[in-house]
């Protein structure tokens, strides 16, 4: 029968150093990137939009670019999750969102720690009009919310129809009248995300 030695005292109190030792080292930082995309008016979720997560590196003081650290797309129920180590993030990070149909929402801040964001993506749509010179009015403004500028038609144009492009799921206003005059006729039109909306318009 083998007899077993003790260990050296001296021996014993390094293997405890060592356990107390590994016992407290401490676990990489890391942050966490969590979130959903709804769709704006309905709050649906939107699945399979495109996250990217963009870091500025460069000289804090100086000339910095702009690169794509990440890239990822959301789940059917309109949410994402990763995790990062804090040693492989620049600081300088944010959040962008890209679907098709959708305008695209950038410049999303998140910082080290736990982030939780919800992002709204604003759909397009689009609103067909068409103008129709039968009332003997020789010419009319339309402004048209979200275009961005008033429209003229009239004798030159004469009946026309035009397609824009708006943001959706939302009352626009629509107001026209004669030109140079003050007395307009106002009203507010409902325009779904991602369809078109149709007006005729007779001056």
């Amino acid at each position: 029968m083998k007899k077993i030695l003790p260990l050296p005292p001296l021996l014993l109190l390094f293997a405890a150093a060592t356990l107390v030792h590994l016992s407290c080292a401490k676990e990489p930082a890391k942050t966490t990137l969590s979130g959903r995309v709804i769709e704006y008016g309905t709050a649906e979720p939107v699945p399979d939009a495109q996250v990217f997560v963009i870091s500025q590196e460069g000289d804090p003081f100086g000339p910095s670019v702009s690169v794509i650290a990440d890239s990822f797309r959301t789940a059917a129920d309109g949410t994402f999750h990763r995790e990062y180590l804090n040693d492989d993030l620049s600081g300088g990070e944010y959040v962008s969102v890209y679907k098709p149909g959708f305008r695209y929402e950038k410049d999303l801040p998140f910082h080290n720690g736990e982030n939780n964001l919800e992002v709204v993506l604003q759909p397009y749509a689009w609103f067909k009009l068409k103008t129709v010179q039968d009332q003997g009015e020789p010419l009319i403004t339309v402004y048209i919310e979200g275009i961005g500028h008033t429209l003229t038609f009239g004798t030159v144009t004469g009946d026309t129809t035009t397609i824009y492009e708006i943001l959706g799921n939302r009352n626009i206003k629509f107001r026209w009248g004669p030109w140079g005059s003050t007395d307009k006729i106002e009203e507010f039109i409902y325009c779904p995300g991602g369809d078109t909306t149709f007006y005729e318009l007779h001056f």
